[in-house]
């Protein structure tokens, strides 16, 4: 088959259950996957957090809020 006949396709595989969800919900999940990273980005960039060592979501929040 030529790569070109390829072209827009991708495969979304997951660990989740057949029934879990279909195939669309993997895909929507999928492309809302940027949002996270954006958010992460944001965060390490302008909020200019530092690598840290706590392991709790409270934590975490905390710490974030006093940055």
């Amino acid at each position: 088959m030529a790569a070109s006949a390829l072209d827009g396709i991708c495969v979304v595989r997951t660990n989740l259950p057949v029934d879990a969800i279909d195939a669309e919900e993997a895909a929507e999940a999928y492309k809302n996957l940027f949002k996270v990273e954006r958010g992460f980005r944001h965060m390490k960039t302008d909020l200019r957090v530092r690598p840290i060592h706590v392991r709790t979501g409270e934590h975490v929040r905390g710490h974030v809020f006093l940055c």
